[in-house]
């Protein structure tokens, strides 16, 4: 399902203990709702040791010289995309409508390629969905 750079950059987060969850296309597709995702949507938890554990993950994947630091990582309602050889990845600090605490604790565990991810529960995955057709405006598709 991942290319290898999505298994690894997920597998550098858990070895780093990185809060996080798959959201978008991915976490719909484990989800049983097929999708087409070009890139790997992950919501991390906006604090310093979860922020500190992502520049350790980028460290470990060698993409320390893009030059990412804690800053980047450990605010709220902000978006950070990390690309690398036309491998996108975007890491979310919040998402309206839901609270990352409460949605980590009812993650769901999936084994997806070898290893254990933790996706957006889908109760979670549908109101983040509805709010963003909400704010956004855009429709369903």
């Amino acid at each position: 399902m991942f290319n290898q750079d999505f298994r690894a950059f997920i597998q550098a987060l858990t070895d780093n203990q990185v809060r996080y969850l798959l959201v978008g296309g991915y976490a719909a597709t484990l989800h049983g709702f097929p999708r087409r995702p070009k890139y790997l949507e992950l919501w991390i938890e906006a604090s310093l040791e979860n922020a500190r554990g992502v520049v350790r993950a980028l460290e470990q994947l060698k993409l320390g010289f893009l030059g990412f630091t804690e800053n980047d990582f450990k605010t709220e309602d902000q978006i950070t995309q990390v690309t690398f050889v036309s491998r996108q990845r975007a890491i979310i600090n919040a998402i309206n409508a839901i609270e990352f605490g409460a949605c980590f604790e009812k993650r769901a565990h999936k084994n997806v390629d070898e290893i254990t991810v933790d996706v957006i529960a889908l109760e979670h995955l549908r109101i983040n969905k509805s709010n963003l057709w909400t704010v956004t405006g855009l429709g369903r598709t």
